[in-house]
């Protein structure tokens, strides 16, 4: 969470700044703050991946396990 409201305070700052010439310090922001955050994400989901599943594919589609049986009618 810290991480992404870095990313949309960068954000903010990059736009508001457009022009000047200390724009550069909310994009560093911004683009460090997004590369921490996907591989927050990459980690994230290879640790908490089913077995069976390879790492790469656990790190590059990361999707929620259902909690809830679906029977069908």
């Amino acid at each position: 969470m810290i991480v992404d409201g870095l990313i949309v305070v960068a954000t903010v700052a990059a736009f508001a700044l457009d022009g000047h010439r200390s724009a550069w310090y909310p994009w560093l922001l911004l683009i460090a703050a997004t590369g921490v955050s996907v591989a927050g994400n990459v980690m994230h989901a290879t640790v908490t991946a089913e077995p069976g599943v390879s790492a790469l594919l656990a790190g590059c589609v990361a999707a929620p396990r259902s909690t809830r049986s679906v029977t069908s009618a």
